[in-house]
Order: structure tokens, then sequence, then C-alpha cells
């Protein structure tokens, strides 16, 4: 399943600012959406895609208080070699 990320925010983010991070059998992968807009998830996953604001990822993956400006969110996604049992739910953590 590839996800596309879209930057929805009206203008207040930059694609730079935008970024998403993954991590399957503890390999981290984070991008800005102006590196990389889509990711193919691998078949037999399972875990969160984190979503976040900011001017990079290090002060927005720790949501650094100091940072006032940085926010994230995640998705969890479950996804089986079986069409019918791909799924992802959002939710609001921040």
């Amino acid at each position: 399943m590839t996800f596309k990320f879209l930057n929805r925010t009206n203008g207040v983010w930059p694609d730079n600012e935008v970024w998403w991070m993954v991590n399957i059998n503890g390999v981290v992968t984070i991008h800005s959406i102006a590196d990389q807009s889509t990711f193919d998830m691998p078949t037999s996953a399972s875990g969160r895609v984190y979503v976040m604001f900011g001017p990079g990822p290090a002060s927005v993956v720790q949501n650094n208080p100091s940072n006032p400006e940085s926010y994230f969110d995640f998705m969890e996604y479950d996804i089986s070699g079986h069409a019918s049992m791909r799924s992802v739910s959002s939710w609001r953590c921040s």
C-alpha cells in the first residue's frame, strides 16, 4: 500500500516543514513531504505513521516544549496480505 502525504495547511506550514516518520522493525524512516511525499508500506506491517510540523524533525519528534510552534499527530495502520484486512485510523494526540 502506498501512502501519499498531502499538505492541507493552506500555507500555514510549507512542505519542507511537514514531516512524516515510520518505524518498521527498528528501521526509522523520516522525510519532509518536500523531499518525499509517498511511502510504499510493506505488507504484513503494523504500527504508526507520525505526521509532524516544524522547522526540523529533531525539534518536532521530541515534541520540544520550548518550540510552541511544533505539532505532531499519528495514524495507526495494519496491512496484511489480504486487501480486506487493510486499515488506517487517525487520532489526535497532541
